[in-house]
């Protein structure tokens, strides 16, 4: 009687890893289901139905470039740009700005429809209420939060120098970045991921 209790809990200990690791696969398996839902429903996979309007696109931005200065002092400065909005859908503009990294004022925009290029002649302009900045060398910075539906796709960020009259700006996109909401399926696949690993890991130092 006792010589069968080894062998039972041999295969105690061989059949826990067979699970875990069936387990592992079932939660790959529905994470691959769940990944590939998006590109159903955009290709037609439910009947047919077009996918939404205003979907983000990969590589979505707003930037700014060809900045045309005219006037660049203490007093303040004024510059016209060419805007390349190459988001889909209504954008708006809500911004903030700093001069010298203080924070100096906020400002909204509207955009219109998407995506388009186009010139603004008073693009970026501040003519400094008084006290103005202690020289004519300073930097005045853009944050513009591209919003488009109520949702906030990125941040663009142009910086304006001024260096003893002399203008120049630079303008940079900074995207939203992307995670799994909590409570999709694709979220709950990644949480028995985690579950099945952790364990894993118990079983393994138990075995130690």
């Amino acid at each position: 009687m006792n010589s069968l209790r080894p062998r039972a809990a041999v295969a105690d200990r061989t059949t826990v890893p067979h699970r875990l690791a069936a387990l592992l696969a079932t939660a790959l398996l529905l994470l691959g289901v769940f990944a590939t839902l998006p590109a159903l429903a955009q290709s037609g996979g439910r009947g047919g139905s077009p996918s939404l309007p205003h979907s983000k696109a990969a590589g979505e931005s707003l930037t700014y470039d060809t900045f045309t200065t005219f006037n660049c002092s203490q007093s303040g400065f004024t510059t016209s740009t060419v805007v390349h909005l190459d988001i889909a859908g209504h954008v708006f503009v809500e911004g903030t700005t700093t001069l010298d990294g203080a924070p100096y004022d906020t400002f909204s925009n509207d955009l219109g429809i998407g995506p388009d290029t186009f010139v603004s002649s008073q693009g970026f302009a501040r003519i400094f209420s008084p006290p103005p900045p202690t020289s004519s060398t300073y930097t005045f910075v853009f944050r513009s939060r591209a919003i488009r539906d109520g949702t906030t796709v990125g941040t663009s960020v142009t910086t304006i120098t001024c260096a003893n009259g002399v203008f120049s700006a630079v303008n940079a996109w900074e995207p939203l970045t992307s995670s799994i909401p909590a409570g999709t399926p694709a979220a709950w696949a990644v949480l028995a991921l985690l579950l099945a690993a952790a364990a894993a890991a118990r079983l393994r130092s138990r075995r130690a």
